[in-house]
């Protein structure tokens, strides 16, 4: 899995991504920078289709806030409608 967080990292710096988001220095929410790309790891899964689960300072697998994302879950739900 960080292979592949620093194989998506690349592509977002080769298609001109400069910045990550930060925490304010005030809070600890990040501030958001507008960005060409984002590409987000939300969920993996083993060989076996268990489910993987990664917490660390780089990588958190499944994304925390995966639920609350329309451009997350609405393609899944369209998905699973098919």
């Amino acid at each position: 899995m960080f292979a592949l967080l620093e194989d998506t990292q690349a592509i977002e710096r080769q298609l001109g991504r400069t910045a990550k988001s930060r925490p304010a220095a005030s809070s600890d929410k990040p501030v958001y920078a507008d960005r060409c790309i984002d590409i987000d790891l939300i969920r993996a899964f083993d060989e076996k289709g268990d489910e993987i689960f990664i917490s660390s300072p780089t990588l958190t697998i499944p994304h925390p806030l995966w639920e609350q994302r329309d451009f997350v879950v609405v393609p899944l739900r369209e998905l699973l409608l098919d």
